[in-house]
């Protein structure tokens, strides 16, 4: 079992930083190539949400990753200081059957982490959101 984990200011500044620890920490634990792609996308849309939706709270503290190789999955852990909200309670995938133009506006990236996750959960622990997205490993 293979862990790495690293924090960062919740900042609009920071996600080059954030993407480049989340691709180089993918690669060093043996991810597939495609999973990579998912992580990426995955973390942009959690730390946008925290930096342009969080409300206050978010400035106070770092958001915090914690990446983990398990033998069929990868687990990315999400921890931020942003205001209470579980992303996943509201999700309705029938928003991607519509026409763009009548798409509501937000929740699509929500979507598309749960369509990539085997499993994506939210949890509450003290003033942070912790959010567990798991990805499988496809097995050859």
């Amino acid at each position: 079992m293979d862990v790495v984990e690293r924090s960062f200011p919740a900042t609009a500044a920071q996600l080059p930083d954030l993407l480049a620890f989340i691709e180089d920490s993918a690669l060093a634990l043996s991810l597939p190539g495609g999973m990579v792609i998912k992580l990426l996308l995955v973390v942009e849309e959690l730390f946008l949400n925290t930096v342009h939706h969080g409300g206050p709270p978010a400035q106070t503290a770092p958001v915090r990753l914690q990446l983990q190789r398990l033998a069929d999955a990868a687990v990315l852990r999400y921890e931020d200081s942003a205001d209470a909200y579980n992303p996943f309670t509201r999700l309705d995938h029938r928003a991607l059957d519509l026409p763009l133009a009548q798409r509501p506006v937000g929740q699509l990236g929500v979507i598309l982490i749960s369509g990539f996750a085997t499993q994506a959960s939210h949890s509450r622990i003290g003033e942070r959101n912790c959010i567990e997205i798991r990805l499988a490993i496809a097995a050859h």
